[in-house]
């Protein structure tokens, strides 16, 4: 995941997600690695076994659509490694930072910026999602990469989170809002009782740039490369799921956690 942008870089908007430009290079240079990667777990999978030499080259050529299943199955295993891993780093929330059940037995995590146009979309379908089903939470975590106004928003965000029982209000208010700004944030504050001075202080704190700081991280290591993400068991969402999926990801976590 790049570091948040500086207000010279280029966002754009693609696959249903918001971030930052990519470079080219580093995209051949991933797909010649990958390439390399994904001939040797073909060479030790199931799907050429027996096979080596010259004979894998006449199956590939013969069976070209075993290479992109082959790379799928390979990221997949390796995105179930990075979530397994991480797992508590990701489903601990900052503070009060999550929204539905606080005790649910499913957890879905978000990384979201409030600036992002598709991560709003989602939120219908996430409230769709938690108000039909009380034993989800949802964890948010703070990716704040489309600029300044986005910056304000998370540590505004992570400030109640801390000191305050009211995140899921401004999180909703935030995103029923028609615009992000400024005055639009301060005014939200104002709006739950709280002092946008008092609220502006707690932002800085080191706390709060650590959790801002460790969501980025977790985002790179992951490899998302935009907003909304989402997490739920091991299975990763870039860009707007919908709520048929999103649903469809936590029946199977409660199917697998049965058996």
């Amino acid at each position: 995941m790049p570091d948040m942008p500086q207000p010279t870089e280029e966002v754009r908007v693609e696959n249903n997600s918001c971030h930052k430009k990519s470079c080219l290079c580093s995209a051949l240079a991933g797909a010649v690695g990958g390439g390399v990667v994904v001939l040797g777990y073909l060479l030790s999978s199931h799907l050429i076994s027996g096979k080596s030499g010259e004979p894998v080259r006449d199956y590939l050529m013969e069976h070209p659509e075993v290479i992109p299943q082959a790379m799928e199955a390979l990221q997949q295993r390796e995105t179930d490694k990075l979530v397994s891993q991480n797992r508590t780093a990701l489903e601990t929330p900052f503070a009060g930072a999550w929204d539905g059940a606080e005790k649910g037995r499913v957890t879905i995590v978000e990384f979201s910026d409030y600036a992002c146009g598709f991560c709003r979309k989602a939120n219908g379908d996430l409230n769709r999602l938690l108000s039909e089903d009380k034993d989800i939470r949802l964890v948010i975590r703070q990716l704040p990469i489309l600029g300044p106004d986005s910056e304000i928003a998370a540590r505004t965000a992570l400030a109640i989170a801390k000191n305050s029982s009211k995140f899921s209000e401004f999180h909703h208010q935030i995103y029923n809002s028609k615009h992000l700004s400024p005055e639009v944030i301060v005014d939200i504050v104002k709006s739950l009782g709280l002092n946008p001075q008092d609220i502006a202080k707690q932002g800085s704190d080191p706390a709060i740039t650590q959790e801002i700081t460790k969501n980025i991280l977790l985002a790179r290591e992951l490899g998302l490369t935009g907003t909304p993400a989402f997490i739920i068991g091991d299975k990763v969402f870039s860009g707007v799921a919908g709520y048929d999926a999103l649903k469809e990801a936590v029946a199977k976590i409660r199917e697998k956690s049965s058996k």
